[in-house]
């Protein structure tokens, strides 16, 4: 049985990580943490303080958490994690760069008060030049490849295992029995959350309401992480989610965008073809 953490998932964001942890917490040989996205190493190291994100570990055999944060910002954590920890095995989400980019601008997209609706509703040529301004790290984050050397260098290739979006979505079953093989657990359990959809990004109806539930996780967090995880057991987030899903058009995004993404991410999608070892032929 675990005496402390022996995994940590590390993102990317946008890329499927709150469907996997829900099947990492299904899983009876499996504890992950309250919350499930600690965000501890990004500003802190030491393991009696993180031990509290893991009560009874004990009685089970793997232990870890997911915060998506982790990979873009990978060489302070990398080091933070493997200091603290040891060499743990570490999991990675990743996914089209092109369609993570536009989930994240949908995410964005009437949460931040420099982004209403009303005027960034159109994904065109013009509001993507004003968004990379804004939040100029949409972009960054779409560029895995270095990262993920980072962590290689600091864990080894054979403790990194690497998922897909595109996979989990077309076979999730078979992705997450990979995930519980990797971590050394029961690969033949299907967890309930199986049936769960992989979520996509949504534009908020109203943007006052999703700032308040922004602004709440937050505060809940830092106050009172283990309130985060009870509250998604309770599906307070699944029903605000329906309340506050815009009921109109989806996001337009403009040919000349997508143009532009994959002339951006030409390059990072070749060179995670060769890292991977497959032709990648779902990142267009």
């Amino acid at each position: 049985m675990a005496t402390q953490p022996t995994f940590v998932g590390v993102g990317g964001m946008k890329c499927a990580s709150t469907w996997v942890s829900a099947c990492l917490r299904d899983h009876p040989e499996v504890l992950l943490s309250e919350p499930k996205e600690t965000s501890y190493f990004l500003t802190r190291t030491g393991l009696p303080d993180y031990m509290g994100y893991f009560g009874g570990i004990e009685d089970y055999r793997e232990a870890g958490e997911f915060t998506p944060f982790y990979l873009p910002n990978a060489k302070l954590v990398s080091k933070r994690v493997h200091d603290t920890l040891g060499p743990v095995k570490i999991l990675v989400t990743l996914r089209d760069p092109v369609r993570r980019y536009i989930s994240h601008y949908k995410w964005i997209l009437g949460r931040r008060e420099d982004m209403p609706r009303e005027r960034f509703s159109t994904l065109d040529l013009r509001n993507f030049e004003r968004a990379n301004s804004i939040e100029p790290r949409m972009l960054e984050y779409g560029h895995y490849r270095d990262d993920i050397e980072v962590y290689i260098e600091r864990f080894g290739r054979e403790r990194i295992h690497v998922m897909l979006f595109e996979d989990i979505r077309d076979e999730p079953l078979a992705e997450i029995q990979r995930v519980y093989a990797f971590l050394g657990v029961d690969d033949g359990f299907e967890p309930p959350s199986l049936r769960e959809r992989v979520r996509e990004g949504y534009v908020p109806r109203f943007e006052l309401l999703e700032r308040a539930k922004v602004q709440t996780y937050f505060v809940l967090k830092r106050c009172a992480p283990w309130s985060i995880d009870r509250l998604k057991q309770l599906r307070l987030e699944v029903l605000l989610r329906k309340i506050n899903a815009s009921k109109g058009a989806p996001l337009e995004v403009a040919p000349e965008v997508e143009d532009a993404l994959r002339a951006h991410y030409r390059d990072e999608v070749e060179a995670m073809r060769e890292f991977l070892g497959r032709e990648l032929s779902q990142w267009g």
